[in-house]
C-alpha cells in the first residue's frame, strides 16, 4: 500500500502505526491518535494498514526464486535418445516434452531428428562388431507389422538379441542372406528353435547343416489351448441356444402348434449341444494327454520321458485328435503329426546330459528327484483350480523325496549345482522370442512404421539393459555374452552424462 504524501516525519509514521495497531478494537482509539497528531481518521487507517503490511511481509516465509536450470547440451541428446528408444516417444512428443522436464529447454524438430539418426548408426555398427561365437543355443522367428517382414533371433542362454532385420518378403533366400549375414559375424549355433515355417527349416539347413533343429514346444501348446477354447466357446453357445428355444417353448400355450413346433427344435438342438459338448471333452481329454507326453516326466516320477515313446504315441493321439472334425482340430492334428521329430529331438541330448550329472553326483535316483521336482515347480500355480491344488501336492511331495534322498545339505546344494543347469538349458520352446515380439509391438506401433536404424537401436538398448529379475538378474544380455562390463547404454552410443 501507497501512502499519501504527508507532512509527518517518518518516526511520527511509526508511531501512529504502531498505536492503531495496538488499539484495535478499542472504541475511540482512532479518534484519539487523530486529534493527537492533528491528522483526519482515514490517514489514520491508511497507517494502520500499511504498518499490518509490513509487519506480515517481514515474518511470512519468502517464496523461493524461480529455478532456471542449466542443463547441459549432453543432457539434452541423453533425453532425446532415451524418450525415443523406451518410451517410446515420436520426435513430435520429444519437442513437447523437453520444455517440461527441463525448465523451458527444448529442440526443434531437426536437431532431435539428427540425434536420432546418430544414435541409430552408432548402434548399428557397435552391434555389427559383437563376436556372436559364444551362442550355442537360438531361436528364430518371423514377425510382421502391416505386411512388412521382420526376420528375429535370440540367444537361449544369454537372451541377446543377434536379429531383428526388415526384408522385403518372408522367404528361403531372404533367410539364407541373414543367417549368413550373422555366420560371418561369428554365429555357429548348434541348436536352433523355430515354428513349422519351411523357408526357415530350409535356410537353417542350408548355412547350418549340422545343427540340431527343434520344433517349438510353444507353439504345439498354445495351439492346444487357442483350439480347445474356441471348441468350448461352441458348446457353450449350443448350451445358450438350447437354453433358448427352451425358454420359448414353456412359454407357448400348451397344446398349440407353436409350442409342438419349438418342441422339436429343442431335439435337434439337444443334439447339436450335447455333440458340442461331447467334441470339446473328448478334445480336452487328448489335449492334456499330448500336454503330458511333452513333458519331461510324469507327476510321482523323476524317470525321463523317452524320445522313442513320444514317437511311438504322439501321432496316434494326433489322428484321434482329427477324428473330432472341424478345421482347427484337423489343423492341430496335422501340426503335432508334422512336428512329432522336431517336439521330441531334444530328449535325447537331455538324456545324455543327466547322466552325465549322475556319475559327477553318484546316485541316479537323485538325479530323478530333482527331474521330478523341476517338473512340478514347472507346473505349480497353473491350471484350473482343482489342477493347482494336486500340482501343489505333487510338488511338496517330490521336495521331500529329494531332500530325504540327499540326506545331508551339503550334497542336496550339490545335486541342485549340477543338476538345474542342465535342465535350464534343454531348449525345447521359443517364448525368448515371442516375448521380444511383445514388446517390439508396442514401440513399432507408435512410430507407425518400421525402421531398419529404429530396430538396431531397440536391440542395442534391450541387450545393454540390466534385468531387474529372473535367473538373470543384475546382467545385461550382452554382458553376458561378452563376459565383460560395460558402461551404460547411452555412453556406450557416444552419448556420456554432463
Amino acid at each position: 500500500m501507497t501512502l499519501h504524501r504527508s507532512h509527518l516525519p517518518p518516526t511520527s509514521l511509526s508511531d501512529i502505526a504502531i498505536s492503531a495497531l495496538a488499539g484495535q478494537g478499542q472504541y475511540g482509539a482512532v479518534t484519539q491518535i487523530a486529534d493527537a497528531h492533528d491528522i483526519s481518521r482515514q490517514a489514520v487507517y491508511r497507517i494502520r494498514e500499511t504498518g499490518e503490511q509490513a509487519l506480515l511481509n517481514a515474518f511470512s516465509p519468502q517464496a523461493l526464486p524461480a529455478w532456471t536450470p542449466e542443463v547441459p547440451k549432453t543432457t539434452l541428446d541423453r533425453a532425446i535418445v532415451a524418450l525415443y528408444t523406451i518410451a517410446p516417444d515420436s520426435i513430435d512428443d520429444i519437442v513437447d516434452l523437453l520444455p517440461i522436464l527441463y525448465g523451458g529447454r527444448t529442440h526443434s524438430h531437426g536437431y532431435i531428428h539428427k540425434i536420432i539418426r546418430i544414435a541409430e548408426q552408432s548402434a548399428h555398427d557397435f552391434l555389427e562388431l559383437v563376436d556372436l561365437s559364444p551362442i550355442d543355443a537360438v531361436a528364430i522367428d518371423e514377425m510382421f507389422w502391416h505386411k512388412t517382414p521382420l526376420l528375429t533371433g535370440i540367444d537361449l542362454d544369454t537372451g541377446y538379441r543377434f536379429s531383428a532385420e526388415k526384408v522385403r518378403q518372408r522367404s528361403g533366400p531372404e533367410w539364407v542372406s541373414r543367417l549368413q549375414a550373422l555366420k560371418q559375424n561369428g554365429l555357429q549355433p548348434s541348436i536352433f528353435i523355430k515354428d513349422a515355417g519351411l523357408a526357415m527349416a530350409e535356410a537353417v539347413t542350408q548355412v547350418f547343416p549340422d545343427a540340431d533343429q527343434r520344433d517349438d514346444l510353444f507353439h504345439a501348446v498354445a495351439l492346444l489351448n487357442e483350439t480347445g477354447r474356441t471348441l468350448e466357446n461352441g458348446a457353450y453357445r449350443a448350451i445358450n441356444r438350447f437354453d433358448e428355444i427352451d425358454a420359448k417353448r414353456q412359454r407357448a400355450k400348451t397344446g398349440s402348434s407353436k409350442r409342438r413346433s419349438l418342441g422339436q427344435d429343442c431335439r435337434h438342438q439337444r443334439s447339436r449341444m450335447e455333440a458340442s459338448i461331447e467334441r470339446f471333452d473328448t478334445f480336452e481329454r487328448l489335449s492334456e494327454e499330448v500336454k503330458g507326453l511333452l513333458r519331461l516326466c510324469d507327476p510321482g516320477s523323476g524317470q525321463l520321458r523317452c524320445a522313442e515313446a513320444v514317437r511311438r504315441r504322439l501321432p496316434a493321439l494326433a489322428d484321434q485328435i482329427k477324428k473330432i472334425g472341424g478345421k482347427r482340430a484337423r489343423k492341430v492334428a496335422r501340426y503335432l503329426k508334422n512336428r512329432v521329430e522336431g517336439l521330441c529331438s531334444y530328449l535325447e541330448s537331455l538324456s545324455d546330459a543327466l547322466d552325465s550329472a549322475a556319475q559327477v553326483i553318484g546316485d541316479e535316483r537323485l538325479v530323478g528327484a530333482m527331474l521330478r521336482a523341476y517338473q512340478a515347480n514347472l507346473l505349480a500355480g497353473r491350471g484350473q483350480r482343482w489342477q493347482r491344488e494336486e500340482r501343489a501336492v505333487e510338488l511338496k511331495a517330490s521336495v521331500a523325496e529329494l531332500v530325504a534322498l540327499a540326506g545331508r545339505p551339503e550334497r542336496l546344494v550339490r545335486v541342485v549345482e549340477v543338476v538345474v543347469p542342465v535342465l535350464t538349458r534343454r531348449h525345447r520352446a521359443s517364448s525368448a522370442i515371442e516375448n521380444l515380439h511383445s514388446v517390439l509391438r508396442p514401440s513399432i506401433t507408435v512410430h507407425k512404421r518400421v525402421s531398419q536404424g529404429f530396430l538396431d537401436l531397440f536391440r542395442f538398448y534391450w541387450n545393454t539393459r540390466i534385468r531387474r529379475w529372473g535367473r538373470h538378474k543384475g546382467t545385461s544380455a550382452l554382458g553376458l555374452l561378452t563376459g565383460q562390463t560395460h558402461e551404460d547404454w547411452l555412453t556406450l552410443l557416444g552419448f556420456p552424462p554432463a
